[in-house]
């Protein structure tokens, strides 16, 4: 055969086989646009489509011949053969991996052995091939497979699946068309490579639809987010209220879009407030939900807002029932700057801290079960003396259970040592930040402090 024939008769492999790795760049390159998607289903069936296509080059005589007959040549060749399955199997093992999970697996496991053995072997004895026939036989048993996923009943099949079998049974008429000549054409285009095109062709076009949708979702599920988070942030205090005697700040950083943390300010009078924080157990939206409910509640039990234990009776009555594995932890806090005293309530929740003026610490503690667990709970309160030059601190354990990089927690330690150093809410905040710039929970922190009128 004369030089043009035999690149007359290589050319479909050649344009086939670019057109693959073509392919198989444009996906590589989609799945770093959209990198924000945990799908690797798309590099997968890149590096299928570019083995496929590398492989096609250099099976020809063409190539051979380009590349002067190296004597690397038959080994790549063949260790390509090997390695040219495994993405495949992978790659169909994802799409039906509820489908005959253990069987579809056997596969790619064997076409990994094999490749892992044969390479080497073929190498270090200096026979190219010498695994071929093993690896067609598991080719054989894969294709089996395949067929019995695709020919079993798939209730709610989706379009995605219609494409797939269609695609499918192309390349199946085209391989049967290499093996037994049903068509000529002078140019090439029944051949098993053209059908293979074709088939991955089908597969791209699937994964990009289901990544499509994939980012669709995940942008829908953010703008979601981000709406429940505004809504959310509404319901927290914009700004503390004005009380004469009495000094505000206040902290609420939530770990993600949404947080079970909550806080609100309820007004008795010109010199007499209540505080309440909360913390609901578990993250993201459910304890956000629950967060809300508070809003609600406290809104409900106004009345109470003198009595800090009355207050968390009611609201544990409340919530009862009302959730599932979820429990709430909070403290109820009334200060009447103008009598001077401070008087706490407790449903499981960190105690409140009182800051002397001296810098000295002292934990407020009443007793008081979790929230929202159990019927007949019992809640009791605690009054204490607070002067001028006081401060009372409430917050939630995501500050002193801040972790470091190392596992290590931020500690009561070391809040302790920022409050008696004098330290503001928002130098508190970004002492915890600096400590854990990822936050693991969110954090809410309220300073009151008595000043003079």
């Amino acid at each position: 055969m004369n030089a043009v024939a035999m690149f007359q008769d290589d050319l479909p492999a050649f344009i086939v086989g670019v057109a693959l790795c073509t392919i198989a760049l444009g996906l590589f390159a989609f799945a770093l646009l959209g990198r924000n998607i945990s799908n690797i289903d798309l590099p997968i069936a890149g590096a299928f489509a570019a083995a496929y296509g590398i492989r096609l080059v250099l099976t020809t005589a063409s190539a051979a011949m380009l590349l002067d007959k190296p004597q690397w040549l038959p080994y790549v060749r063949a260790a390509l053969e090997y390695i040219v399955p495994i993405p495949g199997a992978i790659l169909f093992e994802r799409f039906f991996s509820e489908r005959l999970r253990w069987m579809n697996r056997l596969p790619t496991i064997a076409f990994i052995a094999c490749a892992v053995v044969a390479v080497p072997f073929e190498i270090v004895t200096r026979q190219p091939g010498a695994f071929l026939k093993i690896n067609n036989g598991i080719v054989i048993g894969f294709l089996g497979v395949y067929l019995l996923n695709l020919i079993m009943p798939a209730p709610g099949e989706s379009q995605d699946w219609r494409i797939l079998r269609l695609a499918t049974a192309i390349f199946g008429a085209f391989i049967l068309n290499e093996h037994f000549k049903f068509v000529h054409d002078r140019f090439g285009f029944t051949r098993e490579p053209v059908g293979f095109l074709i088939f991955i062709g089908a597969i791209v076009f699937t994964l990009i639809r289901h990544t499509v949708r994939t980012q669709m979702r995940v942008a829908s599920v953010d703008g979601e987010l981000a709406a429940a988070r505004q809504i959310q942030m509404s319901i927290i205090p914009k700004m503390p209220p004005a009380i004469r005697g009495l000094d505000l700040a206040s902290i609420y950083a939530p770990a993600s879009e949404v947080a079970g943390d909550f806080f609100d300010f309820l007004v008795i009078d010109e010199q007499r407030l209540g505080i309440f924080v909360a913390d609901v157990s578990g993250h993201g939206v459910p304890a956000a939900l629950v967060a809300s409910m508070l809003k609600v509640a406290l809104a409900g039990h106004v009345e109470h807002a003198r009595e800090p234990a009355r207050l968390l009776h009611e609201l544990n009555a409340f919530f009862c029932g009302k959730l599932e594995r979820q429990f709430i932890t909070a403290t109820y806090t009334v200060i009447d700057a103008g009598n001077g005293k401070v008087t706490v309530g407790s449903a499981g929740h960190p105690p409140p801290i009182l800051v002397r003026r001296d810098r000295s610490i002292e934990e407020l503690a009443a007793d008081g079960a979790l929230m929202g667990r159990f019927p007949t709970a019992q809640f009791s309160e605690r009054s204490t003396p607070i002067g001028d030059g006081d401060a009372l601190v409430l917050y939630t354990d995501g500050i002193p259970e801040a972790l470091n990089a190392a596992g290590e927690m931020w500690g009561d330690a070391r809040f302790h040592d920022s409050l008696a150093n004098g330290a503001s809410a928002q130098q508190i905040l970004e002492a915890v930040k600096s400590w854990s710039p990822i936050l693991r929970d969110d954090i809410t922190l309220v300073v009151a402090k008595c000043v003079a009128t």
